[in-house]
């Protein structure tokens, strides 16, 4: 009776073993699933690769030992100090969104109204993000149609002309060049050590913050907004605005915040 118990748990088990490995003849063949995103591999090593190439540099840049101690660069360095800090952040952003950009610093372009200059401008899949870094301190006050707004720093009150303006005047210079259909977003970037008081609110296109804020801004616009440039198109608009850039940016320079 033993020995009959002990076959049929046997026989159960062989049963139950070849049933669970059998691969129904009907099953569709295996598709191994796609990597993150869930887009084709050479677009995600393109990604990749461009997200690479843009840690090094950021890596490789003296200002990022400035902000790894939280050195003072000096006041003549101030300016590409900040701009340096605007682009870390929003490179930090595509890579924590896994999305494809270009950046380019300090573009010069000649208009009828004149030349402008360009802090940092970031061509990207969600739109073209053009930067304006105010690399102050103090409290910050200004309304959208005061010509010029006001920082208090200390006993001292100094006059500034309106930066919301101000990348107006680089959009419209961008729009001549690229013209009028790509999605445009002006952001100014004021530093830390700035209190914004009494400043405009931020609108679909337009965004003020300061700079603690703007990684996890970018973050948020980049998952909002719809991917209205292709990659090729990222690559395609990049070639055409390098030409305006101020050289190499990141080979020494006065005006290079990777120097």
């Amino acid at each position: 009776m033993l020995l009959f118990i002990i076959a049929i748990i046997i026989i159960t088990l062989i049963t139950l073993f070849n049933f669970m490995c059998a691969k129904p003849n009907d099953s569709a063949a295996y598709v191994p699933p796609k990597l993150s995103g869930n887009q084709p591999f050479p677009i995600q090593r393109k990604i990749k690769e461009n997200q690479e190439e843009y840690d090094k540099k950021i890596l490789a840049s003296p200002f990022n030992v400035n902000d790894w101690l939280s050195i003072h660069p000096g006041n003549d360095k101030l300016g590409p100090y900040g701009e340096f800090l605007t682009t870390k952040k929003a490179v930090n952003a595509c890579k924590e969104t896994t999305t494809y950009f270009k950046i380019l610093n300090n573009l010069y372009i000649n208009t009828d109204k004149g030349s402008t200059e360009i802090d940092v401008l970031m061509i990207h899949e969600t739109g073209i993000y053009v930067f304006e870094s105010k690399n102050f301190s103090g409290q910050i006050y200004g309304e959208y149609k005061q010509k010029k707004w006001l920082q208090y720093l200390g006993n001292e009150r100094n006059h500034f002309y309106n930066p919301i303006w101000q990348n107006e005047g680089h959009i419209d210079a961008l729009k001549s060049v690229l013209g009028n259909e790509l999605p445009y977003i002006s952001i100014i970037v004021f530093s830390e050590r700035c209190e914004l008081k009494e400043i405009p609110d931020n609108k679909t296109d337009m965004i003020i913050l300061n700079r603690y804020s703007l990684e996890s801004k970018l973050v948020h616009e980049f998952n909002q907004r719809n991917k209205d440039i292709t990659i090729e198109q990222v690559d395609e608009i990049y070639d055409r605005m390098k030409n305006f850039a101020n050289g190499d940016i990141y080979k020494n320079s006065e005006l290079d915040p990777f120097s």
